[in-house]
Formats: C-alpha cells, structure tokens, sequence
C-alpha cells in the first residue's frame, strides 16, 4: 500500500502521465483534424489532403510543446531555474515556451491563412495553387507581427514602438 502512496505522489509518474496524456491528445487531434478536413473538403480528396498536410504539423507541434511544458512543471527541479528582473522574478522554462509556443502558433496562423486563400483564389480567380509570393508576404507579416511581442514591455509606448 506505502508503494502506491509513494507511486501517486512521485512527481516523475505525473511527468510520465502527462507526457503520454499528450500523445494521446496529439493521435486524438489528428483524427478530429482529419474528419473535420473531410466534412470541409467533401469529395475533393487532394483538396483534404493538401489541407492536412498544411495544418497537421503546426497541429502537433502545439499539442505536443503544450503538453511537453505541462508535464515539465511538474518536476520540481526544473522549476528552481529562474532569473531576477526588477525584483520579479522569471522562469527560464516559461519564457522558453512561450517563445516556442508564440511561433508554433504563428505558423499554425499563416498555415490557416495559406489554406482559406488557396480556396478563395481558386474558386473566385481560377488558380490551381496560391502564388507562392502571396504565402510568403503574409507569412513574412505575420512573423514579424508575433516578433513584435518579444520586446521589453517599457518600449510598446506610443512614440518608441518603432525605435
């Protein structure tokens, strides 16, 4: 019974039991991805799978670094690295995903925006493929954009934003 006790209070099996949650999550969100793309894309079958090929890996990479950073904290040790600014304190574990998570969902952004403009370009102007030059501007935008938000805070004043 103690090894039961000790089994349920290890922070290394929460670790465990988040991190194989998360794999789970992730097959989970491909099947919903996969039926919903089907439902959107009806009987166009390289319509869909151009869809998820699009979406599917910004997909994981959000559900895997989100579970990945849900089951780091709750390891106590990782938890003790952190630095002192202005008498606050920060952690290197939180500031590192939420660079990581701020891009993986910029992509997942620019992926979406990629898919709704091939439809629309395809139904209303005839394209078979979005111009490539289209993809990259917006993707380019939307990457400075989310850049943006890794400044100090002291400098989003009005005049100094653009400094």
């Amino acid at each position: 019974m103690m090894f039961i006790d000790n089994l349920i209070n290890n922070e290394y099996v929460h670790f465990l039991i988040v991190l194989i949650g998360t794999i789970i999550v992730i097959t989970i969100s491909y099947l919903v991805l996969k039926f919903i793309v089907k439902k959107i894309a009806g009987k166009s079958k390289s319509y869909g799978e151009f869809i998820i090929k699009k979406l599917f890996r910004p997909v994981f990479y959000l559900v895997f670094f989100s579970g990945l950073y849900a089951a780091l904290k709750y390891l106590s040790e990782i938890n003790t690295y952190s630095f002192t600014i202005n008498n606050t304190n920060y952690y290197w574990l939180d500031g590192i995903f939420f660079i990581i998570l701020t891009f993986v969902f910029a992509l997942l952004i620019s992926r979406i925006l990629s898919v709704l403009m091939l439809g629309w370009l395809k139904v209303s102007k005839g394209f078979k493929r979005t111009p490539g030059l289209i993809n990259k501007v917006v993707t380019f935008i939307i990457f400075i954009v989310v850049s943006l938000l890794f400044r100090p805070a002291s400098s989003f004043t009005g005049d100094t934003l653009f400094k």
